[in-house]
């Protein structure tokens, strides 16, 4: 029960593996150790019966473990007791830039959309933010902003005033 702008960003979910693992696409990790966190979209999208394609990848691997949170599953990756993580693109990106030994795949396991949230029929709140918002994109401040954080693909924001 919330009044809501559109979206301002995809958030995707995707793999992180070791540079040097050999894995280089997901149909790579067949037979693989997969940890995910527990909760999380990334293990939703995994489990879901009716995305068959990637429920097929999920079911291909040798194991997919839950893990309370990133940081452990991403030490087990780096110690080399699993061969993949499945997690939010913002960060692995995030990760990615703080080690180098983390290479995240192309393939996307899902996606979902972001947007904010106000107290229901706020709309007056709501529209003064996305119209903010919206000039921060065109004036190219968005992209400035963005640019300061290695979490964030700029690939995925979607501010854009066609709803």
């Amino acid at each position: 029960d919330y009044t809501w702008t559109p979206a301002y960003i995809n958030n995707t979910q995707v793999f992180a593996v070791n540079k040097n693992s050999g894995i280089k696409k997901a149909a790579d990790l067949a037979g693989k150790n997969v940890l995910v966190q527990a909760d999380s979209s990334a293990l939703a999208a995994l489990q879901d019966e009716e995305n068959t394609d990637i429920k097929a990848l999920a079911d291909s691997f040798g194991s997919l473990t839950q893990v309370p949170d990133y940081e452990s599953a991403l030490m087990e990756l780096e110690a080399g007791s699993a061969d993949a993580v499945a997690m939010d693109e913002g960060v692995a990106l995030t990760k990615q830039a703080q080690n180098d030994n983390i290479v995240i795949l192309d393939d996307v396991i899902s996606q979902e959309q972001y947007g904010i949230a106000f107290k229901k029929g706020n709309d007056e709140l709501r529209d003064q933010v996305w119209s903010t918002l919206l000039e921060m994109e065109k004036d190219g401040t968005v992209d400035k902003i963005a640019a300061k954080y290695p979490s964030i693909n700029t690939a995925n924001i979607c501010i854009s005033d066609n709803e």
